[in-house]
């Protein structure tokens, strides 16, 4: 049996993102009670943009919604995880998303109508492309310039 990792919650961010693992950390467990909703997605969010698998495993389980849009702290637009895996090329963190019991928003779309799908295509990460199509992911809903991910 895999040792049991426990995190640390750093609300201002911190190594590898705004949880770190190891030290006198807080368990996971007592954070999602303490952690609202929104304050979990931004920490999805952050796990998604630092490539941690781990972390994004976790607080799915724990409930974190990758469909709740949040303001990036790198960015001044609102977003959503999966939007942000695709624009990163995060395909397995895009797949875990997709793949997860809940089955959160594949055709979410941001205020400007940017969807996962359309962003992986803009970019050219292929790898998400094909999870995002294999999820049902449309290729009709347009951005609000009128572009899809068909273009």
């Amino acid at each position: 049996m895999p040792p049991k990792v426990s995190w640390t919650w750093h609300p201002m961010g911190g190594p590898g993102g705004a949880l770190s693992q190891g030290g006198p950390a807080i368990a996971m467990a007592a954070a999602r009670q303490m952690v609202p909703a929104r304050e979990q997605t931004m920490l999805l969010l952050d796990a998604a943009h630092h490539n941690n698998l781990a972390q994004v495993v976790d607080l799915l389980d724990s409930g974190a919604n990758p469909s709740i849009q949040v303001k990036a702290p790198w960015s001044d637009r609102l977003t959503t995880v999966l939007i942000e895996a695709a624009s990163d090329d995060r395909p397995e963190i895009l797949r875990r998303i997709l793949e997860h019991k809940r089955g959160h928003g594949k055709d979410v779309q941001n205020e400007s109508g940017v969807t996962a799908l359309y962003m992986a295509a803009q970019n050219g990460h292929s790898a998400c492309m094909q999870h995002l199509l294999a999820a049902g992911a449309s290729v009709e809903l347009s951005h609000s310039s009128g572009a899809t991910p068909l273009f």
